[in-house]
């Protein structure tokens, strides 16, 4: 991650997304997919946790090929993913996606 950082076009190509977008998406729900370290292990960072989401999203790879990319177990990666993409629909949904009222019902049959 500090690399792909140090490189904006490396890191739209990556991720698919601008540093500002990943920031922002990473500010709505850092609170809810950050772990705790353990006396056995660090836990993984929820910038860590998001990029390994989000890698999954832009490839589609499997996620024993994301694991060894981000060296953590592929059942880590799948419930990583898992978890993240429903904290960011916890968060995003309201946003992106409101209710449907009659008038939006409406332009869409027109």
């Amino acid at each position: 991650m500090p690399q792909l950082r140090l490189d904006e076009q490396r890191f739209y190509v990556y991720f698919r997304m601008t540093q500002e977008c990943f920031d922002e998406i990473l500010n709505l729900v850092k609170d809810e997919i950050r772990k705790s370290d353990t006396n056995y292990r660090e836990a993984i960072s929820p910038e860590e946790r998001l990029a390994i989401t989000l890698r999954f999203l832009a490839t589609g790879d499997t996620f024993y090929t994301i694991g060894h990319s981000f060296r953590v177990g592929f059942t880590t990666v799948s419930a990583i993913v898992t978890e993240v993409c429903e904290a960011i629909c916890r968060h995003m949904e309201h946003i992106y996606l409101p209710e449907p009222a009659e008038n939006i019902w409406k332009k869409c049959a027109e």
